[in-house]
């Protein structure tokens, strides 16, 4: 048995574990950073064009994207991203780490009112929290800024079930209603169900919760209409396309439609332990199936209880903290319904931010009850808890962070080199490729191509970085310039233009370069490239031994045979320039 101190000083330890978490998320945030659309951005492009040029309608707010969701909340961000902002990212990827504040302030308010817990197991919990927001499991959600959805579902939950809970506790206990704390929770609500098509389900906690609360019938009843309207209004959209289903010639026995389902049945069984067991279940398929059905039967017998009327048995913060994981655990079975035919994505990095509001839910309020019986029932449940916290906390996510940010930060780094040649205007599919999302990269439907002029005419994106602006400038290479040590390899002909591919920039260990520029003969910038990152490389680019760095360069339309010369760019150097290489350019493609 540890004594008190002993407790306080691995607390600490704990926090400042959790803290260098974050830390090195924000780093790994950093080196996967990029200008511009990405993926199911680049569908919302649509949009934000409709926009700015005026033509938008209100209702293209509440438009249906990908099928299901209605993202008002976050095509207010996207507006404000390039209206303001310029497409540069960081607005976006600010406002997702806004929103994990947002909920770390709900729970560190709803720890407040926790009279039973010691103040260290409080800084504990908060702790935990704060590894759990920010580690690099989430890094794609953060990067992908389309995916700062996620973020805002999972923090109006949060801060939903909180205003909820304190609303309904404080009437409870007086008999009033607190105007203030309920159109806090309303709006927590709207902004929830309106982040994405998962925020419907937070909807779907409000009956049982008010059940639990025993408010009167009259109040159930409306509430149980209101979300049972809003539900079937939200859904009207993706059930309202027609279409028919065919089953052929054959007819359906009664035999073979029982096999279907009860094969989709298991389909689903096996999506709930990848969803709620991730990130073990991308690794221990077992260990993460005990792990995610122990916790759901955990929430069921929390539910249980509330319903049944033993709602005095539990605390506010454990109320809390069932409401916060019953939205959660609604999410991963109703995507899981939608998405049975790729349970193989079950475990994907997007899903994280729900998830780990499920499971710090489910800790917090485990430990919270262990440390109340602890007289009672013995140190035993408080030991199982808090170690099954710090494997979780100290094992699991910090070795997925690790490979998750590996993969990223290489897969990152090749859609900057996408964004370079739409920066050139060399938008061939093959160029772009890695920018789209899957159903446009099977379709061949090239969006960049169709949103590059808008972007480029307003400086925006790619657009909007230092490179860009140097295109057209000419530069004065009549005096020599510092020569770097490097060598065109491979020319290739496009389109519209060229690219050029090759290595080494630098005669030293260390590169003090990151950007590229192509000259023509008359010393005017045609074309721009940048330096590939070196696979499972975990530092600045600039750090790179400067001999076996490769690079990548794409050049303006030219004709065959003219000389270009390619030159290194030093950032703080009295030239700005140095010499790598020069070479004659071939015929272009037709």
């Amino acid at each position: 048995m540890l004594s008190i101190k002993q407790e306080k000083i691995l607390v600490t330890l704990f926090a400042v574990f959790a803290l260098c978490m974050a830390l090195s998320t924000a780093y790994f945030i950093i080196l996967c950073y990029y200008r511009g659309p990405f993926k199911d951005m680049w569908v919302v492009m649509d949009f934000i064009r409709l926009f700015f040029e005026g033509q938008a309608q209100p209702g293209d707010f509440f438009a249906l994207h990908g099928g299901a969701h209605r993202l008002l909340v976050p095509k207010i961000f996207f507006l404000l991203e390039y209206g303001v902002f310029n497409g540069s990212n960081w607005f976006l990827i600010l406002s997702s780490v806004g929103f994990q504040l947002v909920a770390l302030a709900a729970v560190y308010k709803m720890l407040q009112v926790e009279n039973d817990l010691p103040w260290h197991y409080r800084v504990f919990l908060l702790a935990m929290l704060v590894l759990f927001l920010f580690n690099a499991t989430q890094l794609e959600n953060f990067v992908y800024t389309f995916d700062m959805q996620w973020f805002a579902t999972s923090a109006g939950a949060v801060v939903a079930s909180a205003a909820w809970v304190s609303g309904l506790s404080a009437w409870r206990l007086s008999g009033k209603w607190p105007a203030g704390t309920f159109c806090l929770a309303i709006f927590a609500s709207v902004v929830t169900v309106f982040s994405s098509f998962s925020g419907v389900c937070f909807l779907l906690v409000l009956p049982p919760l008010l059940w639990a609360y025993r408010v009167p019938r009259g109040v159930l009843v409306a509430v149980s209409v209101v979300v049972v309207v809003s539900v079937l209004l939200y859904l009207s959209g993706p059930f309202g396309q027609g279409g028919e289903f065919s089953t052929g010639e054959q007819p359906i026995t009664v035999g073979t439609a029982i096999k279907a389902w009860f094969g989709m049945f298991l389909i689903w069984l096996r999506w709930n332990a990848l969803y709620f067991g991730s990130p073990l279940s991308r690794e221990l398929m077992l260990p993460a199936a005990v792990f995610a059905y122990a916790g759901l039967l955990f929430l069921a017998w929390a539910w249980w209880q509330l319903l049944a009327g033993r709602l005095s048995r539990f605390t506010r913060f454990e109320i809390f903290c069932f409401s916060a994981a019953l939205f959660a655990a609604g999410v991963g079975m109703s995507t899981g319904l939608g998405r049975m035919y790729f349970v193989h994505t079950a475990n994907e990095d997007r899903y994280q931010s729900i998830v780990l509001v499920f499971w710090f839910c489910l800790y917090a309020s485990a430990l919270s009850l262990a440390l109340r019986h602890e007289q009672h029932k013995g140190a035993g449940p408080k030991r199982l808890v808090t170690g099954l916290i710090l494997f979780w906390s100290c094992v699991v996510l910090p070795v997925a962070s690790l490979r998750d940010a590996r993969a990223h930060i290489n897969f990152f780094d090749r859609v900057r080199t996408s964004h370079l040649a739409i920066s050139v205007n060399q938008v061939e599919f093959r160029q772009i490729k890695s920018t789209l999302i899957l159903g446009d990269q099977w379709q061949k439907i090239n969006r960049p191509a169709m949103h590059n002029v808008f972007l480029q005419e307003r400086g925006w994106g790619m657009f909007s970085g230092d490179a860009y602006p140097r295109l057209g400038q000419t530069y004065s290479v009549d005096q020599p310039v510092p020569a770097c040590v490097g060598k065109i390899k491979q020319i290739n002909p496009l389109a519209s233009g060229y690219e050029i591919r090759g290595r080494g920039v630098a005669d030293g260990e260390r590169s003090p370069l990151t950007d590229l520029v192509v000259l023509d003969e008359a010393g005017k910038v045609v074309g721009l490239g940048r330096i590939l990152r070196r696979k499972d490389s975990w530092g600045p680019i600039t750090r790179q031994p400067g001999r076996r760095t490769h690079w990548r360069v794409y050049v303006q339309p030219l004709s065959a045979g003219e000389t270009v010369t390619l030159y290194g760019v030093i950032a703080g150097s009295v030239s700005g320039l140095c010499r790598i290489d020069s070479a004659k350019l071939p015929s272009a493609r037709g």
